[in-house]
Formats: C-alpha cells, structure tokens, sequence
C-alpha cells in the first residue's frame, strides 16, 4: 500500500499485490512506475532514494495547497519462516514560509513491523516500533543482507549499472554484498587482540612474579604478628597486676594524709583564736582607760543613744531642707543673671540692626540716583536722605524690567547669526560630499580589478586540480589503500606519541626527584629493582625507630607519673600552708613581721595619749573657761565654742584610727604566731618544689629527645610511603614502555607499507590520494565561490552607481549554482571566462569615468576654498557683536544683583519687625532685676537658721560619744569570754587527735609514696615495652593491610588469569587461520557460481558474436596476512579478455549489469527470491528484447518451484509485456498511470485483453 509518496495522492492508498512468480507493471513515462521499485527498497531498508533530499520523496504540499503531507507505506510479507509481517513507514513533510516558497522539513512519524496470527488475522503481536530496530530486522526476516537488497534485489534505475562503474565503487559494492568488509575487520580484529594479548601476558608473567616474590614476604609479617601478639598478653597481665597493687598503696596514702591535714588544721584554729583573745584583751584595757565606765545597765544605755540619735536627725532633717531652700534660691539668682546677660547682648544686636538699615536706605538711593540717567529710571524721592523703604523697593523693581528688553535683544540676534552660519556650512558640506563620493567611485574600481584577478588566478588552479583528479581516476583502488594504510599508520603514530609523552612525563617526574632512569622496559626493570631495596632498607630503618620511640614514650609515662606524684604532694602542702593564711615563705618574714607588731603597738599607744590629752585639755577648759595652753579666758559664748569645736574636730578620728590599728594588731599577732608554726611545713615544700623541678628539667629534656625520635620515624616512614609510591609509578611506566615498543613497531611496519604504495604511486606521476585531490579541489571551489560573490557584490554597487550618476541601465547575469561534478566543471569555466571578459571590458568603461569623475573633482575644489572663506568672515562678525552686547548685558546684571541684595535686606528689617522686638527686650530686663534681689532675702534668712542648728548638734556629739564607747566596752567583754571557750575545745580536740594518731605517721606515708613511686617507674617501664610491641603489631598490620592485601587470592586470580591468557592466545590464532581459510574458499566457490550463472545467461541473451561471454574477475591481493579483492567485468572473445568498463556499448552495458544482477541473485537470495527489474529493455535493440524475455521465463521455469520466488519487472514497453505473458506465468499485469488530478493511479488488467 501507498500513500503520498512522489505523485501518489495522499488522500487515497494504491494498493497493489505481487503475484507468483511474475508480476509486470507497466506504464508510461512519468507515470511512477520506478515509485514502487523506491517504495520496496524504503520500506525493507529505511534508505531513501538517490538524489531526494529535501523532501522530494514525498509528495509536496503545494500540490494540494496544505501545509503539509503525511505519508505512508506498507508491506505485507512472509518471512524465512513463511510467518505473516507487516511492514509500516509513515513520514511527513511540512512546508513553511507560504505555498510558493519558504523551507520544508520531513520528518519520520512512525515505523512499525507486526506479525499476523495465521489462525486469527485479529491478532497482532508488535515485533518493533523504532526506525533503527527495524532497519536491522527486515534484512533478518527477509533472509539477505542489506546490501543484496540495495544493490541486487531492489536496484534502483539510476544505480543500476553499477557494475560498470569505476573501481572504487565496484570493490565498495562487492565487499558489501560479500560481507567482506565485516570478516576482514573481524581478522584485523583477532590479530590485534593478539597483539594486545601478548604484551598482557608479558606484563601479567611479571606482576604474576612479583606477586609470587610479596606473598613470602606477607607469610614472614604474619609469623612475626604472632610472636608480637603473645609478647604483648604476657606484659599486659603483669601490668594489671601493678594497677591493682598502685590503687591499693594510693588508697591508704589518701587517707593518711587526711588524717595529716586534720592534725595541722587544728594546731592552726587554737594559735588563731589566741591571737584573737590577746588583741580583744588589748582593746577592753584601752576603753577602760580612755571612758568613763558608766553603771547603767547596757539596756538602758543603748536606749539613752537611741534617743540621742533621733534628736539628731530632726536636727539633720531640718538643716537639709533649708539646704535644698537655699539652693533652690541660689539657683534662681543664678538663671535670672544668666537671662538678663543674653537680653542684654540680644539688645545690643538689635540696635546694631537698626543702624546698618538706616545705612543700607541710603547707599540704595544713592545707586538708583546714579543709573537713573543710563537706563532712564523714574524715581519716587530726590535725594538720599528723603527716601523710604518702601519707595526704594519700588522703584528697583524697574531694572529686571530694563534686563529683559535686553536679554530678548540679544537671544534675537545669535538667532540670526546662528541661521547664516548653518547655511554656509550646509553648502560646504554639499561639496565635500560630492568629493567623497567620488573618491569612494575611483577605490570601488580598484577592488573590481584586484576581484578579476584573483578569479583568474583561482580558475588556473581548478583547471589544474581537474587535470589531477583526472589523473588519478585510473588508481582509485591503489589510493585507497594507500589511504587506508595512511589512517592505521597515523592512528599507530598518534598512540605512539601519547606513551611517549606519558613515559616523557613519569621519567620527568622522577628526574624531579632525583631519579634518572632509562626510558626502556629493561633500564625501568632494573631501576625498579633497585627501588625495592631501597623500600625494605627503609621499611627496617623505620621499624628500628619505632623500638626506640616506644622506649622513650615508656620512660616519658614514668616520669609524668612520677611528676604528678611530686605536683600532688605540692599542692596537698600549699592547701595545708593556705588553711594557716597568711603563708610564710622564710625566716625573713618572720623578722619583718615583728618589726610590723612593734611599730603598730608604738602608733596604738600615741594614738591612746592623744585621746587623753585632748579629753584633758577640753575638760579643763569647761572649768576654767579659759585656754588650758596659753590660760588667756574666753570672752565670750562664740570663742569657748570654737575652741571646743576644734578640739572635736581632733578628736573625732581618732576613734576609727585606734580601732583600725587594734584590728591591724590583732591581725599582725596572730600572722606572727602562725608562720612561726608553719616554718617547718615551708620548708618541706621547698624541698618538694626543688625536686619538681628537677623531674620537670628531665621530663622536658626527655620529650626534646622523644621529639627528635618521632621526627626521625615520621621522615623513615614518608621515605618508605615515597619509594613505595615511586615503585608504583615506575612499575606502570614499565608497562607503558611495553605498550610503546610494540606500538613503535606496528607503526615502522605500517611506514614501511605506506612507503612501498607510495613508491607504485609515484611511479605514476602523483603520491596524493584520491581524497586529498578531492579536499583539494572542493577547497578551490570554495575559494572561487567567495572570488564570485566579491565580484558579484562589486558589480552590484557599481551597478547601483551608475544608476544614481549615468542613469545606465546594465543588466549583469546571473551566475549558475557553482559546479556539482566533474563533467560540469569545464562548461563553467568556459562561462566564467566569458563573464570575466564582460568585467574588462565593465573595467575599461569605469576607468574613464573615473579620469571624467577626476575632472569633476578638480572644478569643485575653487568652490569649496571659498565657500570656507566666506564661513569663517561671517563667523569672525557675529563673534564680535555678540560679545558687545554680551558686555553690556553682564554691567546691567551685576547692578541688577547689588539692587536685589539690598532690596533683600530691607525687606528682611522690615518682616522681622526690629523695632517692636528692641522694646520689649528692655522691658524683660527690668523684670528680672526685681527677681535677683527678692531671691537674694530669702538665702540671708535660711542661712541664720543653719547656724543655729550647728551650735544645737556640735553640743550633743560628746554625749553620744561616750554612750557608744560603753556598748562598745559591753561587747569587747562578751567577745573575750567566747574567745577563751574556744580556745579550750580547741586545745582538747588537738590533744585528742595528737593522741589518736600518735606513732610513725610521717615515716608510715613515706614508705607507702616511695613504694608507689617504685611500681610507677616499673608500670611506665612495661608500658614502653607495650607500646613498642603495640607499634610492631600496627605497623606490621598496616603492612600487611597495604602492601600485602588479600595477597593469596591476588597470586590465584594472577595464576588463573596468566594461564587463561596463554589458552586464548592460542585459540585465536588456529581460530583466524581458520576464517581466513574459510573466507577465501567461499569467495572462490561463490565467484565460481556467479560466473558460471552469467555465462548461462550471457549465452542465453546475447545475440551478437563479438562477445562470446562475461565474467567478473576477482584479484587476490596480501599484505601482512590481510586478503583484499580488487573486482572488474571483463568480456571474452575466445582467449582474450578485455576490461568491459568503457569499451562496451549502452545496450551491452544495460544487458551486462542485468546479468549480473540476476546472477547475484541466483547465488545470494536463496532464502528470499525476490528480484525486481527496473526499465530492464533500456538500449536494447528487439532482438535482444526478445531472448532477455526467453531468458527470464527460463528463470521462472526453473526456481518457479521455489516457494518464495518472485519476480517482479517494471517496463514501458508493451510488446515486452507481450513476450512475457507468452510464457504463461501470468495472465495479468499492472498499469500505473496518471488521472485528471495527476496522481498515479494501480490498475490490474489483463494481458490478453490489452
């Protein structure tokens, strides 16, 4: 079935059914005969047919004024296993840019092959819906091979004498139909898995070695990995050990020292209270001797003060509100004064005000009285003095008037100026365009002739590329496996270029590290032995280091246990030395802090003297009323107050002096008492904190040397890691310079070759291939297109040119599309040359307009020098007028702007209203001076009153003085009764304890710390050994992890794969001579059979007697084990054989390749005996019409009992159809014509009828 495809009507499907054997459709030109043959070969290859892009297949959308077409073609078939398929293709094409132009696109909608169910038609089973699938599965199902079905089975016209076309395409079609090409890249295939297999299993014997080489190495690590885990339980038992028996002795030291701190803790608490009772006994001794002891008891003294104080502070109640009156006061005074000096300056200013408006009102009238006569103002007053304000802002009004009749003056006459200058430069402009283009004229010929040139030249060199392409038609197949052999040797010198660059790099990389190997699989072999001593001396240097690291970290444990026994035993006295605070550090402290009692008991006893002599003094002035040290008497109430003030004023520290002093005391005491006590403990510390320092000094100096160590193993192991590392990347360049060698190799061979066919090419006259030829010449074409369209684009503008200047029409030719082949090279060029002498004689027309255009140029050039003159003259006048009047302009603005500053200024007076703001400031002021002097009253008579209460409370501080001194006398008693209870528990807690724990408790801690001591350096000792043994365990795990990973199974997967290689090598060599064999005999057989197919047709067909038969020869050739066949048709006349391709006649031709068609398809369709002739009677003459019509019925006659024989036979001639249906294979055929719609049309009739 089809449907719109070429002329078929997209509306309506044509179906038309093949019969068996024969099928004959016939028609006249035009009418889409060869549609069907095209239908066939698109649906069972998916190709389209020769020259149809563009969608030219499909029937185009214009015809039927759509935008698109949508069509469709279906197959109904029977397979190799006589299973029912249909075969679906539908495609689209889709015009845009409008029905008479614009671009089309096709597109493919759905591809589809379905198997029908020979029992029910209703079941369909989809065998494959892609386009690429089912181009693979129709060759499958049909039985042959795609390249039988394109170039035997549906052969289209225009590709149907192939068979006599040049040698490239003959070979190229034969190896596709002998599927050569496929076997000889399976050959190429084997023989370089080959290569590839054997320098693996060089590589895979050396890793297999080295692997044997790190498994007895792996089984030594763990022989030692043993040994160190056993080592390791016993240490770690007896270590335990030491742990359990450390805790206890720690336990028991714990506790004795507790039992120490209570010890010394108690002796602390009874010299503290001591020293306490012997500064409050002190104290009590002052008071009874400084007061006098009052009988009252303590209840009612302290009511007797409470009363006192209350008094007191009604007294201070009283004084700080008048003190906050007063200030209140003092503060109005202040803000008056302050608000009366800025209304005083603010006066001031407002005066100067006055003053300078008085000055302005005059210096404005005198201005407008001077530009009264130069701008012919007319003014409101006659002199200065007798004008006002008012009358001065409106006459200055007049002057903006005045400079706006002058602006307006001015802009008028720039405009003018203006005008004139743009004419004369829109002239100048006018010629000097008229001189550029010209000058634009003269190059555009210039570049027209440089155009002509370069075409000339370029069309030498096609010619020349023709001659050459011509020349090497005759070896095309020569070229081509010079071409060929090129490619392999370019794809073997590019890999060789690639390793060399990668070995290049790895050897410049170990050269950066101070290796310089041999870039050759035996120089890298030795330096990789040479490598792997190094990395076991260093993997040894390295272990060595690691035995020493343990050791020190051992000792390290020991003496960090050992300094935190001596930090522990520090800190437990510096707790004992902080309970006794404060610390004593020597005897010297000792002897200063006796100095420091002395001095504060002399400063106590002056202070104590000081009291009583200034209780003396006042006592006796009270009864003498006179001054007790120069006896002169007090005059009055006011001096005997401020005596006795004075007095007071002496003695009121001295009080809080006597009672810090005692404090000091008591403090001094018991310091003093306690760091005699603590001496001894002092000392010890001392000595703990000296051996600190010392365990300090060796641990440090320790850690220095166990730095060192460390330092040393880590660079051990980053050598070992980088000559492992090096190793490796030497092992892979040893594997790179493998793959070089051979590859260096392939590539001489394949050098040798190229260089023997370039030799048998050179021998005829050229060493370039067909293909550079042809990039050759497509890159001239290319070249020549670009030279055409420069000179088109130049003929166009020189076109357009004279349109514009001449008014000549000159109509250029349109060039044809450029050459498509060879043959139609020639007759373009013949063009061109034509073309090219139309441009010269273009070029001598142009050359002298250009001397006429030189003319021109010259008569404008006076026009032009005087057009500028007269610009600048005008330029120059307008200049200066404008400038005058820009002059004027600017004198009357700068008076415009002193008017408006001061018409500014009066206005301002005015607004601000000046005068009225001067009076009420001095009316402010008065105000404020009434409010300074009552203020001022009131401060004098709060003042009275404080002195007043001052006398009142200066009489009642003696009093109460002496009441607090005897609550104070009352509690320094209760204190010391306390103080001496305490001391006696005190004294029985110690003497308890001192008995309780009385015996060797400071021996009894020593030997406990030593012992514990001991078991440190012992634990720390074993730990070291641990450690060590713990490195060896790691490192030989890490090993082992690293370098020997699954070795075991590494060394079998080695074994196995080596020995699997060995086999594989040696089955694909039997396996490729076999198919060689195997290829070479069934292209001989086949060759036979065709041959001997064509000289039973040729026989039967050919009824001249020039040409007794044809065969197609088949020439062998071997290159390194590889078999190409180079095909040709050659006619025999008895011994002779003549090469047929040029030498034979169009209907010997058309009969030839017929032949050989059907004998292709005697010997290839076996499974599928379809065969369709196109036009087969094509240049044949009636004779041989009719025995090519014998012929093919004995065909049918003899394959007719073929069950999937078909042929099929497309023909215009009706007395051929009548000669085929002679033979009784049919009575009916196919007409294909064309209706009133012009779409082709299938119709079955039948041949005795027609």
């Amino acid at each position: 079935m089809v449907r719109g495809i070429r002329s078929f009507s997209p509306d309506d499907a044509s179906v038309i059914d093949f019969f068996t054997p024969l099928t004959i459709i016939m028609g006249h030109n035009g009418s889409g005969k060869t549609t069907v043959i095209e239908c066939l070969k698109y649906a069972t290859t998916g190709d389209l047919p020769p020259n149809s892009k563009g969608g030219a297949f499909i029937h185009d959308p214009k015809l039927n004024r759509t935008p698109d077409t949508k069509a469709q073609i279906r197959l109904k078939f029977r397979n190799v296993n006589r299973q029912t398929l249909v075969c679906t293709r539908s495609i689209q094409l889709t015009r845009k840019g409008g029905p008479n132009g614009g671009t089309v696109s096709q597109k493919t909608l759905e591809n589809l092959l379905v198997k029908v169910d020979s029992d029910d038609p209703t079941k369909q089973v989809s065998l494959s819906t892609r386009c690429a699938d089912l181009d693979l599965e129709m060759p499958i199902q049909l039985g042959v091979s795609k390249a039988v079905l394109q170039n035997v089975i549906f052969c289209h016209q225009e590709e149907s004498n192939w068979p006599l076309s040049d040698a490239a395409t003959v070979k190229k079609k034969f190896d596709e139909i002998f599927a050569a090409t496929r076997y000889t890249k399976a050959l190429d295939n084997i023989r370089s898995i080959r290569k590839e297999q054997t320098s693996e299993i060089k590589l895979d014997q050396q890793r297999l070695s080295h692997l044997q080489e790190n498994r007895g190495k792996a089984e030594r690590l763990r022989t030692n990995l043993m040994q160190t885990v056993e080592r390791l339980r016993d240490y770690r038992g007896r270590l335990d050990e030491q742990v359990h028996e450390a805790a206890q002795l720690e336990e028991r030291i714990g506790e004795l020292k507790r039992r120490q701190e209570r010890v010394v803790h108690l002796q602390a608490k009874r010299d503290r209270l001591g020293g306490e009772i012997q500064v409050v006994s002190g104290s009590l001794a002052h008071l009874e001797r400084i007061t006098a002891v009052m009988t009252e008891p303590l209840e009612e003294i302290k009511r007797m003060l409470e009363s006192q104080e209350d008094v007191s502070r009604e007294i201070d109640r009283e004084t700080k509100v008048l003190d906050r009156q007063v200030a209140i006061d003092d503060k109005s005074i202040q803000d008056s004064r302050r608000e009366a000096t800025q209304l005083a300056a603010t006066q001031g200013r407002l005066e100067l005000r006055v003053q300078d408006n008085d000055r302005e009102v005059r210096r404005l009238a005198d201005l407008l009285l001077e530009m009264r006569d130069t701008y012919g103002l007319t003014l409101s007053f006659r002199t200065s003095d007798a004008a006002t304000s008012s009358q001065l802002l409106d006459d200055a009004a007049q002057l903006q008037k005045v400079r706006e009749a002058q602006s307006l003056e001015l802009a008028k006459m720039k405009g003018t100026h203006r005008r004139a200058e743009q004419e004369l430069r829109a002239a100048l402009r006018a010629h000097e365009a008229n001189i550029h283009q010209l000058d634009q004229r003269r190059a555009e010929l210039e570049r027209q002739k440089e155009t002509q040139a370069r075409l000339r030249s370029q069309d030498d060199r096609i010619d020349a590329a023709n001659e050459a392409l011509r020349a090497l038609g005759s070896m095309a197949d020569l070229r081509a496996r010079l071409a060929l052999k090129q490619q392999e040797r370019e794809a073997a010198q590019a890999e060789t270029i690639s390793l060399t660059a990668e070995l290049t790099r790895g050897c410049a990389d170990l050269n950066g590290i101070g290796r310089q190997p041999d870039p050759t699989p035996a120089g890298l072999q030795a330096v990789v032995n040479g490598c792997t001593t190094r990395l076991a001396e260093a993997e040894a240097r390295a272990r060595h280091l690691a035995v020493d690291v343990a050791k020190g970290e051992g000792q390290l444990q020991g003496l960090l246990r050992q300094r935190e026994m001596l930090a522990d035993k520090v800190a437990t006295l510096t707790r004992t030395l902080k309970a006794l605070t404060p610390t004593c550090t020597s005897t010297a402290d000792i002897a200063n802090l006796v100095t420091a009692v002395g001095s504060l008991r002399e400063r106590l006893s002056k202070l104590q003297g000081m009291t009583s002599a200034y209780d003396y003094l006042k006592k006796e002035a009270a009864r003498h009323a006179s001054c007790p040290l120069c006896d002169r008497e007090f005059r009055d109430y006011h001096e005997d107050n401020t005596f006795n003030e004075r007095i007071e004023s002496k003695v009121a520290g001295l009080p809080a002096q006597i009672r810090q002093l005692e404090s000091e005391l008591r403090d001094g005491l018991a310091a003093l008492d306690f760091r005699r006590r603590q001496l001894p403990l002092q000392e010890k510390l001392e000595r703990t904190r000296t051996e600190l320092k010392t365990a300090e000094q060796a641990l440090a100096d320790l850690r220095a040397t166990l730095d060192m160590s460390r330092d040393a193993q880590q660079k051990a192991s980053e050598d070992r890691e980088g000559l492992a590392t090096e190793r490796a990347r030497l092992v892979e360049l040893q594997q790179v310079a493998l793959k070089l060698h051979t590859a260096q190799e392939t590539a001489h061979q394949l050098d040798a070759t190229c260089t023997e066919l370039r030799g048998q090419l050179v021998a005829t006259g050229s060493s370039q291939t067909y293909e550079e030829c042809q990039a050759e010449l497509r890159r001239l074409s290319t070249e020549k297109k670009t030279i055409e369209a420069d000179l088109r684009d130049l003929q166009e503008r020189q076109r357009g040119q004279q349109e514009q200047d001449q008014k000549l029409h000159i109509q250029i030719l349109e060039y044809e599309r450029s050459l498509q082949t060879l043959d139609q090279s020639a007759a373009r060029k013949a063009q061109l040359e034509a073309e090219v002498r139309l441009a010269e004689r273009e070029i001598q027309d142009l050359e002298i307009q250009n001397e006429q255009l030189n003319t021109d140029q010259a008569k404008c050039r006076p026009d032009i020098v005087a057009a500028e003159t007269a610009l600048n003259e005008h330029v120059a006048l307008s200049a200066a007028t404008e400038e005058r009047a820009d002059e004027a302009l600017r004198a009357l603005s700068e008076h415009l702007l002193t008017v408006s500053h001061a018409r500014d200024t009066l206005d301002r007076f005015r607004r601000d209203d000046v005068v009225t703001q001067l009076a009420t400031c001095q009316m402010d002021l008065q105000t404020l001076e009434k409010r300074i002097t009552t203020c001022e009253g009131n401060v004098a008579t709060a003042n009275d009153r404080l002195a007043e209460l001052d006398r009142r409370s200066l009489d009642m501080d003696g009093f109460v003085k002496q009441l607090r001194d005897n609550v104070e006398l009352h509690g320094y008693r209760v204190r010391l009764t306390s103080l001496r209870d305490l001391v006696a528990a005190a004294e029985a807690d110690l003497t308890d304890a001192t008995q309780t724990e009385a015996g060797d408790l400071t021996a009894d801690l020593t030997a406990h710390e030593q012992r514990l001591a001991r078991l440190g350096q012992d634990g720390a000792s074993l730990r070291g050994e641990m450690k060590q043994l713990e490195a060896q365990r790691a490192q030989y795990q890490q090993e082992l992890a690293r370098d020997f990973e699954d070795i075991d199974g590494q060394f079998k997967d080695q074994l196995i794969k080596f020995k699997t290689a060995e086999l594989a090598h040696g089955d694909l060599e039997r396996y490729g001579k076999a198919l060689d064999n195997a290829i070479m005999k069934y292209h001989s057989v086949k060759m036979e059979e065709i041959n001997r197919t064509i000289r039973e047709l040729w026989i039967q067909t050919y009824q001249g007697n020039d040409i007794d038969t044809i065969e197609i020869r088949s020439d062998c050739e071997s290159t390194r084990g590889n078999r190409s066949y180079n095909y040709r048709v050659v006619m025999l006349k008895g011994d002779t054989a003549l090469d047929m391709r040029g030498r034979c006649s169009a209907g010997q031709r058309v009969l030839s390749c017929l032949i050989i068609r059907m004998a292709l398809a005697e010997s290839f369709c076996v499974h599928c005996g379809i065969l369709a002739l196109d036009e087969p009677t094509t240049n044949l003459d009636r004779d041989n019409i009719a025995n090519l019509a014998d012929s093919l019925s004995h065909i049918i006659r003899t394959r007719r009992q073929q069950r999937n024989f078909q042929l099929i036979v497309i023909t215009h001639d009706e007395a051929f159809v009548e000669l085929l249906g002679r033979s009784d294979y049919t009575d009916h055929y196919w007409q294909v014509y064309k209706d009133e719609t012009q779409h082709s049309r299938i119709v079955r009739r039948d041949i005795a009828t027609s």
